[in-house]
């Protein structure tokens, strides 16, 4: 066995282009048009919950919430306010590989 350190490096998660829309309890129409008709959406209004049922899970977003969608592969899932503002950052319209519709 050796005395020297492994080599030990740092990374970096790969960039992903997301779109997103937060979920506010109130705007269930705008949601379910964001999610499409692929997934099911269910509202539960005690305590604000959103159901979303996709091919692989089912889960659930609480108020303030976000919604995720990945561009590349369509899939959609929430993610909790703290850790969508840990993970990801608006991007720069001249940075985008995707155009706004």
């Amino acid at each position: 066995m050796s005395n020297q350190y492994p080599t030990i490096k740092q990374y970096r998660r790969k960039p992903v282009n997301v779109e997103a829309i937060q979920w506010t309890g109130l705007n269930l129409d705008d949601v379910m048009w964001f999610i499409g008709d692929e997934f099911g959406v269910s509202y539960k209004p005690a305590g604000g919950k959103l159901i979303i049922s996709t091919l692989e899970e089912t889960d659930c977003a609480l108020r303030n919430d976000w919604i995720i969608k990945d561009i590349a592969s369509g899939k959609v899932h929430p993610c909790n306010q703290i850790a969508f503002h840990a993970l990801y950052e608006l991007a720069d319209k001249g940075n985008m590989d995707w155009e706004f519709e």
